[in-house]
């Protein structure tokens, strides 16, 4: 069944109040808008990938300024990388993993370290990226990054958690200047996805020209 909010004629409106009250009907977050639902489409939460997702104190921009992850909810505003403004469907913790990187700022364009999963994703626009796949923006695993000084290996405690946020466009998030992927959904990607030995070729190109 599908959820159609009676008395609300704005389609954005409509949608986010359905994602809410869809997810209420799974039993995660609370369905708080003013209007009732007439009829019924719960939202199936995704999984995230195991090594994906970004430590919680890392903060995200938004609309209100900068945010930690650990801090975000369901129906959050989000500022992505292209400028645009995004909401915040799903939030979930990805299984538990020892083994992280960190990203060292201000490589990449952040404002602060980042420790995320070894396979999570950034989006890097460039000229190697072009040249090497005929697209300009790709996505890498940011192991793929590694080199003992930008990029280094970070070992989680126990307590850690990563969390991974999935929002209502294909888009990624914003860290400082930096764009990491958020969860993509199905069928949806923001660049080309490289293989491994597609990240690997990259990241040595990259590395060799990269001044920042």
């Amino acid at each position: 069944m599908v959820r159609v909010l009676a008395g609300d004629k704005n389609p954005v409106v409509k949608h986010l109040i359905a994602d809410k009250a869809g997810l209420a009907a799974n039993g995660i977050g609370p369905f708080d808008g003013p209007l009732q639902p007439l009829l019924a489409n719960v939202n199936t939460p995704p999984t995230a990938a195991p090594e994906t997702g970004l430590i919680g104190s890392l903060r995200v921009m938004t609309p209100k300024g900068e945010t930690a992850i650990e801090d975000i909810q369901i129906g959050t505003e989000v500022i992505c990388a292209s400028g645009a403004v995004a909401h915040v469907r799903h939030v979930l913790t990805a299984p538990p993993t020892r083994h992280a990187v960190r990203l060292r700022a201000p490589y990449f364009g952040l404002n602060q370290d980042s420790i995320i999963g070894a396979e999570h994703r950034l989006a890097i626009t460039s000229d190697v990226a072009g040249y090497l796949f005929g697209e300009d923006t790709v996505l890498v695993p940011a192991w793929a990054l590694r080199d003992g000084r930008k990029v280094t290996h970070w070992e989680l405690g126990p307590r850690h958690t990563l969390y991974q946020l999935q929002l209502n466009a294909a888009a990624a998030l914003k860290i400082g200047r930096c764009a990491i992927e958020s969860m993509p959904k199905a069928g949806q990607a923001i660049g080309r996805v490289l293989t491994t030995v597609e990240a690997r070729c990259f990241a040595a190109e990259y590395r060799s020209g990269y001044q920042s």
